[in-house]
């Protein structure tokens, strides 16, 4: 009876949330009454059936006062706030949990969920999660789901030799079941050529398993050469899907090395036909970034495509695409067609949706203000954020970035120590993060040389010329300023 259940349970705690699920429906169909089974399942759905999850959760909870010790049944309700979206109070209840009950690997790990996923829009490190998913380890050292959040923490701090050692641990609990792009993410973690010739091979074989490894890499500080070679596999994989999205990933690499002219030209690849998916959206909103250049033929360009653009018909597509007219239009100087878009935002029926759509236009009009030069006003509209968003949305909501908005105004009015602490927010499984890094690496130097911190300066200006070694013209005075800042900052003889 129980042998499903418990195979869904493995299957979570690994990380294959698609087989938990199918799994788990089929403990439910043993016993329809099962609570933690419910539980689970609403876990294991929450991100792709987010409808099934809230079935899920309702379930759980129903069946849960009659099956569960009190500490469960809070852990049933802890999730409920996971989903939507109510942050403090998820982090508050977890931490409650694991205090009442510190061998409890399952509050761990979602404790650190929900710093992982929500601290980067509430102004804080994602580094927190590090904590909560390293106790979960210890309590199950077979945790893969644990284990992947921490490979990506490593990643994004650029700690290469602690990377190296979750990925052989990682790699150790799953064997022979091990996916792929483990695989070559500890070829790169080790240094070693051979594996990684190996592995490539693989993924040669079937380019369709190229994906998340594309993913991954970016976060290499290669000047993204290994996640360039996934892509290109992708690209060869022959599907519709797999080719959109190779020809995105080399766009946005083009654009992270400082050259968007031959960034917008991958879009010229991507399929005509409706997309499955917010790629082209995606693409468009780095056209969004005010701290680079974009040529007006270029701005309207973008304008123009993004209002014509073919989308999904679901709330997600739409707001996303109206947020992000919204953004191009400030950066075009054109109020009215902002205030349209605010309109048509204002209209989203978005059910369960959380504070997002209030959110975005909060967001909007601290933009517009800070564009006009009223930052003590943008950042009045900040601190009206509720960031309510629910977990379903916390992969689909790429332009809600307040903390770089917030770091931006504080940088200009002197405040660098409070700008330096929202700098790097970074979400590993954001697609776009990886390739904000370049320009926040910069933003992160010109706030370290403000403070006299001449060593990390140096450092972090040398890594911003790496990657825009190969810069187009347009952004050529940014490397300059990063390399002569650098030979300035260099001890004297």
């Amino acid at each position: 009876m129980l042998q499903n259940f418990l195979e869904g349970e493995q299957l979570l705690v690994r990380g294959d949330r698609k087989s938990a699920a199918a799994a788990l429906r089929r403990a439910i169909e043993d016993d329809p009454k099962m609570a933690l089974a419910y539980y689970l399942l609403a876990v294991a759905t929450a991100l792709h059936e987010p409808g099934a999850a809230a079935d899920a959760l309702e379930k759980a909870q129903r069946y849960a006062g009659a099956q569960l010790d009190a500490h469960d049944q809070k852990l049933v309700a802890a999730w409920g706030l996971v989903l939507a979206g109510r942050a403090p109070e998820a982090e508050a209840s977890y931490r409650a949990l694991v205090a009442e009950q510190p061998d409890d690997s399952e509050a761990w790990f979602q404790l650190g969920e929900v710093l992982f996923h929500w601290n980067p829009l509430r102004g804080r490190s994602a580094q927190e999660a590090a904590d909560p998913f390293g106790r979960a380890v210890l309590l199950v050292p077979a945790h893969g789901a644990a284990l992947e959040h921490l490979i990506g923490l490593a990643m994004i701090e650029a700690q290469r030799p602690l990377a190296l050692a979750l990925t052989n641990r990682f790699l150790e609990i799953e064997g022979n079941q091990t996916r792929l792009s483990m695989h070559w993410l500890h070829a790169w973690a080790a240094g070693d050529q051979v594996e990684r010739a190996a592995v490539l091979a693989e993924f040669e074989k079937d380019p369709t398993l190229a994906a998340e490894a594309t993913m991954f890499s970016a976060w290499e500080r290669d000047n993204y050469a290994d996640a360039s070679e996934m892509a290109r596999l992708m690209i060869r994989a022959g599907t519709h899907w797999q080719r959109d999205l190779g020809n995105f990933f080399l766009g946005i690499y083009e654009f992270g090395r400082g050259r968007p002219q031959a960034s917008r030209a991958s879009l010229g690849p991507l399929s005509a036909t409706v997309s499955d998916d917010l790629i082209p959206l995606y693409f468009r909103w780095l056209d969004t970034i005010e701290e680079l250049p974009l040529p007006p033929d270029a701005l309207a360009a973008s304008r123009e495509a993004v209002s014509h653009m073919e989308l999904p018909a679901s709330p997600t597509a739409q707001f996303n695409q109206r947020y992000l007219r919204g953004l191009l239009a400030i950066r075009a100087g054109d109020s009215a067609d902002l205030e349209l878009q605010i309109a048509a935002l204002q209209k989203i029926v978005l059910p369960d949706g959380g504070s997002t759509l209030s959110d975005l236009v909060l967001l909007l009009r601290a933009r517009a203000a800070e564009t006009a030069g009223k930052d003590d006003e943008a950042l009045a509209l900040l601190d009206k954020l509720e960031l309510r968003i629910p977990y379903r949305f916390t992969a689909g909501v790429t332009y809600l970035a307040p903390a770089a908005l917030r770091a931006r105004i504080l940088a200009r009015q002197g405040k660098r120590e409070e700008a330096l602490r929202l700098q790097g927010l970074f979400n590993f499984y954001e697609l776009t993060d990886p390739v904000l890094l370049p320009i926040r690496t910069l933003e992160r130097a010109r706030l370290l040389d403000g403070l006299g911190r001449g060593a990390q300066a140096a450092e972090a200006y040398a890594l911003f010329a790496s990657f825009y070694r190969d810069c187009e013209p347009a952004e050529r005075p940014m490397a300059d300023e990063a390399l002569t800042r650098w030979r300035a900052l260099q001890p004297k003889p």
